[in-house]
């Protein structure tokens, strides 16, 4: 896919100055250049080319996907929130998996309005020090695309937080997003929305049989350790026996429970401090020491070691004896926690 190399425009408002897309700050006055890469909802999105400028501001880099050039400036609100723009607000709660809203612009090729989306389900490369390469970013995959190769915790993960989603995208009437397999994004163990879709109509809501007869057509290539959970699962949810999220939740609940319990887990365990810029001494401190990094692997029914533990103290700044203090707290964490069994944290 062709895409040429964007110029973004220093933060700094004294600066300003133009800097190639690859680098990470300003070549001028060394600001850090913040990179929002946005996707975009409505109709004539999609007639875009890479290169094309949207609103004198956003630079296509691919299908409906948007690079902010002037970062520095903060995008206009609408005097009024119009309906498409509510569900999102709303649901910011719940942004780790629902995109954001970005700015509402006019589309200067249609004359229709573009709903820019920021933690949109988009891959970004990541950026070295002082590349001036073009980024290409592209849509994560697919659900659906990378289902079979999952293993059955990670599959019934991805389907609690799909059930955690379901109510509150249905007060919102929006629940038919969780129904539409292509909005269903997968960042390793984590579930992202692409857009959300509006509910046609309230007595033509969807409802969890309609989820039941979606999952179904998944669990036929689920994981033989879950397989006849999951097809008992959908027949419950199709016959109506599980009325609510809630109830959805709790079954997933208990058999993540069940086969976690036969998993084996690493946690990989990395800790670094740093003073900042503007103080003498390092106020913050942790456990493990700075400068840390292990591997702890977590076998299954045994119990979690003392090295699984992590604590951190964030310093304040600028008291005396700060570095003091942070050390003490996390001495006296370590200390309160070594009669508690670790595997019951």
């Amino acid at each position: 896919m062709q895409n040429a190399t964007a110029t973004i425009y220093c933060v700094n408002y004294g600066c300003q100055a133009p800097n190639p897309e690859g680098h990470r700050f300003c070549q001028k006055c060394r600001t850090f250049l913040p990179r929002h890469y946005l996707w975009a909802v409505g109709n004539g999105a999609e007639i875009y080319q890479p290169g094309e400028v949207l609103a004198n501001r956003y630079i296509c880099k691919g299908p409906r996907i948007f690079l902010d050039a002037k970062p520095g400036l903060v995008p206009q609100a609408p005097a009024e929130i119009p309906q498409p723009l509510s569900a999102y607000l709303r649901l910011s709660p719940y942004r780790l998996h629902v995109p954001q809203v970005y700015e509402l612009v006019q589309a200067d090729k249609v004359g229709e309005n573009l709903l820019l989306l920021e933690k949109a389900a988009l891959f970004v490369p990541p950026l070295s020090v002082t590349s001036a390469e073009s980024i290409v970013p592209h849509l994560l995959p697919a659900l659906t695309e990378v289902w079979q190769q999952a293993s059955a915790l990670r599959q019934l993960n991805w389907l609690w937080q799909i059930a955690q989603l379901w109510q509150p995208l249905e007060l919102e009437q929006v629940a038919t997003s969780l129904l539409e397999s292509d909005l269903l994004r997968m960042e390793g163990s984590l579930v992202r929305l692409l857009e959300l879709h509006p509910d046609h109509t309230k007595a033509n809501a969807p409802t969890l049989p309609q989820l039941g007869h979606l999952w179904a057509r998944w669990a036929e290539t689920a994981q033989a350790a879950i397989a006849p959970f999951l097809q008992q699962l959908c027949q419950d949810l199709i016959q109506g026996n599980l009325r609510s999220g809630e109830q959805l939740v709790d079954r997933l609940d208990e058999e993540l429970s069940a086969v976690g319990q036969h998993q084996s887990r690493q946690i990989q365990v990395a800790t670094r401090t740093d003073q900042g810029p503007s103080r003498q001494r390092n106020e913050d401190a942790c456990y493990p020491p700075g400068g840390t990094f292990k591997t702890v692997t977590l076998n299954a029914g045994t119990p979690a070691p003392d090295s699984s533990l992590v604590i951190v103290c964030d310093g304040i700044g600028g008291h005396q004896g700060g570095d003091v203090a942070s050390n003490l707290a996390i001495e006296a964490i370590w200390e309160r926690m070594q009669p508690l069994r670790p595997e019951a944290l």
